[in-house]
């Protein structure tokens, strides 16, 4: 089947989300209206806001050797790196400087320089000088 393409509006009285089957767009575009937010009890905005703070980036610049300052139990979740501890070093330095957006025990670390896998993750935080995390809550 087709690519789905989703369209959250929003007005003052309801919210609704749009589905669009990108393959048909070239014969005016399917669209299949889902629940409104009315419907469902909250905002389609409100929900995308909620995903979106429960990850988030960290940029750790191991440059000058400095260590991560992280362990990481990379055997008991095959979909991320789950944080065991922060203790210091550039994590701690991240953690200073971006209040909010502090990376904690329990947090789960799902992306490293685009790896999702932990081997590749790992790999990604040894050969690498400069790491993009994409840290997900633990709540």
């Amino acid at each position: 089947m087709g690519q789905k393409c989703c369209v959250a509006e929003e007005t003052e009285t309801a919210s609704s989300v749009t589905l669009l089957d990108v393959d048909d767009e070239r014969r005016g575009g399917r669209v299949k209206k889902q629940k409104s937010a009315a419907e469902k009890g909250k905002s389609a905005v409100d929900a995308l806001a909620s995903a979106a703070q429960d990850t988030f980036e960290a940029i750790l610049d191991k440059k000058d050797g400095k260590k991560l300052g992280i362990d990481v139990d990379h055997l008991s979740d095959k979909t991320g790196l789950p944080v065991c501890r922060v203790y210091g070093g550039l994590a701690g330095k991240w953690n200073t400087d971006n209040p909010g957006r502090e990376i904690h025990e329990g947090d789960v670390i799902r992306e490293v320089n685009g790896e999702t896998t932990p081997a590749a993750m790992l790999d990604r935080c040894k050969q690498d000088s400069k790491l993009v995390l994409r840290v997900k809550r633990k709540y």
